[in-house]
């Protein structure tokens, strides 16, 4: 309870063609600052959440009052740990149990962001490091694949190209989501068309 999430997003520099910069959470899956349960009373997968109480659950309303729990353990603990010290501890903002959820909107949510940029040229050879990165994530996506598996992501890459697809094709809504957007724009005098 003590620790909530607080995403970590890591970008990288290549001479190819971004990938995106992958951001994730620490929890296994999900937001804990989603106020909606998944539809159709899914469950959450077995050692995702505790609820209120600590207890395991999957439950996905008992887990939306307790937490999600990091990835990775204790290491996920750690890292979860970190990115809440160089953001809401460092910035004397929402850190820990007083980071607010989407449902909690009371009062101001004191959200907190720390970016930090790594000079290459203090490091190495800009040209140099982007052809290493290059070289690295070649090699990652050469790697052997799995059996079933056609391509190898690396992380934001999926992302990236869901953004491309979607600024090519538009963004596709369930009909249910589109009617309420509709109903909505109607209500406001607004004309939505789908």
């Amino acid at each position: 309870e003590a620790l909530r999430e607080q995403p970590l997003v890591c970008g990288r520099a290549r001479r190819k063609t971004a990938s995106g910069s992958p951001g994730h959470g620490q929890q296994r899956g999900g937001s804990r600052k989603d106020p909606h349960p998944p539809k159709g009373g899914k469950a959450v997968p077995e050692g995702w959440a505790l609820n209120e109480n600590g207890e395991p659950t999957t439950d996905p309303t008992a887990a939306l009052k307790g937490i999600l729990l990091a990835i990775g353990g204790y290491k996920g603990y750690g890292i979860t740990l970190m990115v809440d010290l160089l953001t809401g501890v460092l910035t004397d903002s929402s850190y820990g149990p007083r980071v607010k959820g989407l449902d909690q909107d009371v009062e101001p949510a004191g959200t907190a962001h720390s970016f930090m940029a790594i000079s290459l040229d203090a490091f190495t050879d800009v040209a140099a490091f982007k052809a290493r990165m290059d070289s690295y994530i070649d090699e990652i996506k050469s790697s052997k694949k799995a059996r079933g598996t056609e391509v190898i992501y690396v992380p934001g890459e999926p992302e990236h190209l869901r953004v491309q697809e979607r600024m090519e094709k538009g963004i596709p809504l369930q009909a249910k989501v589109a009617e309420e957007l509709r109903s909505l724009g109607k209500d406001l005098g607004i004309p939505i068309d789908l």
